[in-house]
């Protein structure tokens, strides 16, 4: 029997090929089993894992994941140089989803008049 690839490349491109595809429940574990993999001299996929895994659940619209992961990403950069460097764009897309949240939870009472008109 062969021995599994011991990569996070493997697990990391089928995230991307599963959220491409549409697959975002997949994809979200696809990444996260990268991320597990991703160890000593692997420790580089762990960033683009967790970027992954905070695209696939903002696709999805699973924002408190999505901002879980981000906040992940930028806890896991903290102190490194990692290649890309998205530490910028986590933190932007950690406020970019607060202020959806906070869009979401203003229309509600629209949405429900919408959904439940009041008749005369």
């Amino acid at each position: 029997a062969e021995k599994a690839p011991k990569s996070p490349a493997l697990p990391y491109y089928l995230g991307t090929a599963l959220k491409l595809k549409g697959d975002l429940d997949q994809a979200v574990e696809s990444y996260r089993t990268a991320y597990l993999m991703a160890t000593g001299e692997e420790e580089g996929w762990k960033g683009p894992a967790l970027a992954g895994v905070a695209l696939a659940c903002e696709e999805g619209k699973k924002w408190e994941e999505a901002k879980k992961a981000w906040q992940d990403y930028v806890s896991w950069a903290g102190g490194k140089t990692p290649k890309p460097d998205l530490t910028d764009v986590a933190k932007k897309r950690i406020e970019a989803i607060e202020a959806v949240e906070d869009l979401e939870k203003a229309y509600a009472p629209v949405r429900d008049l919408i959904q439940n008109p009041k008749t005369p």
